[in-house]
């Protein structure tokens, strides 16, 4: 008798299943969950997890699994896939296809921080290791078939730390289903807290990365049969836990589901491709790395734009800040491997940062940009670029200021004996304009219009400890808090 499941399809099994003889066989392109042990007693080929261009099947067992099963992993040509062994005693065999096509496999070696290729047939793919794999541009995609023992319990692996390699170590998802990283019980603490997947699809060729808030890797998923980088902080266990299995995401990638983090995404764009950075402001962040805050920066090639921000000398792709107060914090944005030619660099994400103003500054024409009126900028870069080449900077309007721009390279605030002085330069000194103080509260206790001079100066006496003077020329301000 024969069970086939389809891809819209799941069966949850309360107890044992067996499948004793060639008679029974399972064809799993849906889900299956079985509560006890799953045994078969047949050929590998009696129980099929199948995969195409659409779906990719998923099966979790609560209890043992005995026998031998069969896995599939549909790939496609001409692009690097990360792949890992489904199976138990897997060898290279699987994927080499007697060269028809031709086909490539590299392990990552982070002592010495190099790709590796395994040219020999019978070459042991452990569980728990990661692999990238090339077919040939020639051949339409392909299926490779996984024979061997299934795995139901929890794995643990070893990282490598300090080689040249940049502490980075490629993990393979060992379970018949996908795996959640939200799950509680990964063993992360020697690590950084985020999750590195590569998607040839995503940006023309990049890394999805996560750190259990935000990212581009939906909702945390790592799909079956897929590898994943990590970045130590430490020799020691990686533990790959049986508890984060789950039937979501089997199907590969699907469109990214965003938590409502603190988080906005800003987007490089340069002809096809591609990169990704995140900034935020949660609860627990900080100006030094944050664990599962914070993400380092993996460049996806050496012939596409990185876009990334520096923080305690460490490049990232994901940056959490200390929550943002009163005052505007500005982050620098760095490009490297600039090509010639025109770039748009864009903001999503901005409803995360509610109330909150977000100015794009280009250092090299000193054009200024409000991300939340016009979250697109186009601009023309070449290679004599600096690396440094836009400041971000975000202001909570915390005392209900309208989203006008910042002057704060024009304009300066500052309190002297007893004196609020305002200092103007450039087209500002040509400009009159308001004045508006605040107290902590955001209670305004002054207002008054200010002539088109190089130096104002106002006097000011308060029992307040702090305000918040404000300044409008022309449609633009500029924000201080002031110790008086």
């Amino acid at each position: 008798m024969g069970l086939r499941v389809l891809e819209e399809d799941e069966i949850r099994v309360a107890g044992n299943v067996n499948l004793e003889d060639a008679t029974s066989s399972v064809s799993l392109d849906g889900n299956m969950s079985i509560s006890g042990d799953l045994s078969n007693s047949a050929n590998a080929s009696n129980f099929i997890i199948e995969s195409d261009a659409n779906n990719t099947g998923s099966l979790i067992v609560d209890g043992a699994i005995i026998g031998d099963y069969t896995v599939e992993r549909y790939v496609t040509s001409n692009t690097w896939h990360f792949l890992s062994a489904t199976v138990d005693n897997l060898t290279t065999r699987a994927f080499y296809f007697d060269e028809n096509p031709l086909t490539y496999i590299a392990s990552y070696n982070e002592p010495v921080g190099t790709w590796d290729f395994i040219s020999g047939l019978d070459e042991s793919l452990p569980m728990g290791i990661g692999y990238k794999f090339w077919v040939a541009e020639s051949k339409a995609p392909i299926t490779a078939y996984m024979e061997g023992e299934l795995k139901s319990t929890s794995l643990s692996v070893d990282l490598d730390y300090g080689g040249v390699g940049g502490n980075w170590n490629l993990i393979g998802n060992p379970f018949p289903s996908a795996v959640d990283w939200d799950d509680e019980n990964w063993l992360t603490t020697n690590t950084t807290g985020a999750v590195y997947i590569w998607d040839s699809t995503f940006n023309n060729g990049d890394y999805r990365v996560y750190n259990g808030s935000t990212g581009d890797l939906t909702n945390g998923v790592i799909p079956m049969s897929q590898s994943f980088f990590v970045s130590a902080t430490s020799s020691g266990s990686f533990n790959i836990p049986a508890s984060a299995r789950t039937h979501e995401g089997s199907n590969f990638y699907k469109s990214t589901k965003e938590k409502g983090s603190p988080f906005i995404k800003l987007q490089l764009n340069h002809q096809t491709k591609g990169n990704t950075l995140f900034i935020g402001f949660p609860d627990n962040g900080t100006a030094h790395f944050d664990f599962r805050g914070d993400a380092h920066k993996l460049y996806s090639a050496a012939d596409v734009p990185q876009l990334f921000a520096i923080e305690d000398g460490e490049k990232l792709c994901i940056n959490a800040n200390k929550p943002l107060g009163n005052e505007m914090i500005s982050i620098p944005l760095y490009i490297d491997q600039v090509e010639n030619g025109e770039y748009s660099l864009s903001m999503s994400k901005g409803e995360n940062l509610p109330g909150v103003q977000i100015v794009l500054k280009d250092l090299k024409t000193g054009f200024q940009q409000d991300l939340k009126k016009y979250p697109t900028y186009n601009y023309s870069a070449s290679e004599s670029d600096e690396l440094q080449r836009f400041v971000i900077a975000f202001h909570q309007n915390a005392y209900g200021f309208e989203e006008e721009e910042i002057i704060d390279d024009l304009v300066g605030i500052y309190y002297a004996n007893g004196v609020i002085c305002i200092t103007s330069k450039g087209v500002a000194e040509f400009e009159s304009g308001d004045l508006h103080v605040f107290n902590l509260l955001g209670q305004e206790i002054h207002s008054q219009g200010i002539a088109s001079v190089e130096l104002i100066r106002i006097p000011f006496n308060s029992d307040q400890e702090y305000i918040i003077v404000k300044l409008i020329k022309n449609g633009f301000y500029i924000v201080e808090k002031i110790k008086l």
